[in-house]
């Protein structure tokens, strides 16, 4: 069997990872894209495609092919149906920030009105929360190790709500 692998549409370019590797082992053919995008989402999925076992590859989807904007130089490209990842460090790209224009909150460095534009979103939105809670996990399991507790995953996190009574053993370790 096979199946088609997008991107955005499992999680992000670690559960699709993930999903990859499982399918590697089990012995499914896969096509690696994404519901649709530009340079980052093509570099993504280039880079996943490259690390998965030429067996399980059927193909790759460029879809920065199909795209009029580009914010990393139309990078990367596919080239008589032939493509490869960017070999530069993290996804292999340069984003051209002239190309994505002033930031949303004038005189804002890109990093605040972007942070600002996600707590917009986040109110603005109901399927913002699809983005928000991910994020409300990974805060969770941070704040948690910052105060020296250890929590094995999100599930965990999400069940201790839950909880009536914890037994601590002569270490201190919740059993």
């Amino acid at each position: 069997g096979a199946f088609n692998l997008k991107v955005s549409k499992v999680g992000g370019l670690t559960k699709a990872r993930l999903l990859r590797d499982l399918a590697q082992e089990l012995g499914v053919q896969l096509t690696v894209e994404d519901t649709w995008g530009g340079d980052l989402v093509s570099a993504a999925s280039a880079h996943l495609a490259a690390s998965t076992r030429e067996r399980s590859l059927l193909s790759v989807s460029f879809m920065n092919d199909w795209t009029g904007e580009h914010v990393a130089g139309y990078q990367p490209r596919s080239r008589d149906g032939y493509g490869s990842a960017p070999g530069a460090p993290g996804l292999g790209v340069e984003v051209d920030v002239a190309a994505l224009g002033a930031p949303l909150l004038l005189g804002q460095p890109w990093q605040a009105s972007v942070y600002k534009a996600l707590v917009l979103l986040v109110i603005a939105c109901p399927c913002a929360l699809v983005i928000s809670t991910p994020v409300t996990v990974v805060s969770g399991l941070a704040a948690a190790a910052r105060r020296g507790i250890l929590i094995k995953g999100g599930v965990y996190l999400e069940q201790a709500r839950s909880l009536r009574v914890v037994a601590l053993d002569k270490t201190g370790t919740v059993t």
